[in-house]
């Protein structure tokens, strides 16, 4: 089963078990470093991914009532195409709202900066 980017996205938090116990890294600093160490020793696009979703609404032909879909992508970013790790670069660059960047956990300037790297790596692929 492929780990969806709903959970945690790099597990950086300290994670507390039912008995109260910690469950892994107690410190949030330590945490951060070994979130990027394992990273950078197993790779970003493995190990990142990346979730779309298409909503659709669709009028019943007979009882002419409302359907709302939505179908979810979930793609490591290995398999981003150039063209879409350039939009996705472009788009965490521009998330600058502090709320936006919280809500995506892209407020670490250190995390953000090894994805982008990656993520700019990967859109000049193939190119002379």
């Amino acid at each position: 089963m492929r780990p969806t980017p709903d959970r945690d996205f790099l597990n950086l938090e300290k994670r507390t078990t039912v008995h109260g116990e910690t469950d892994g890294p107690t410190d949030f600093v330590e945490a951060k470093v070994a979130a990027l160490a394992r990273l950078r020793a197993d790779g970003i696009g493995e190990n990142l991914f990346c979730k779309i979703e298409f909503q659709t609404l669709r009028r019943l032909p007979r009882s002419q009532r409302v359907l709302f879909t939505v179908h979810t992508y979930v793609e490591p970013f290995n398999r981003l195409t150039p063209r879409a790790a350039t939009h996705l670069a472009t788009n965490i660059r521009l998330a600058t709202d502090h709320d936006i960047s919280l809500y995506k956990n892209l407020e670490d300037p250190d995390v953000t900066d090894v994805i982008l790297r990656y993520l700019d790596d990967k859109a000049t692929e193939g190119r002379p």
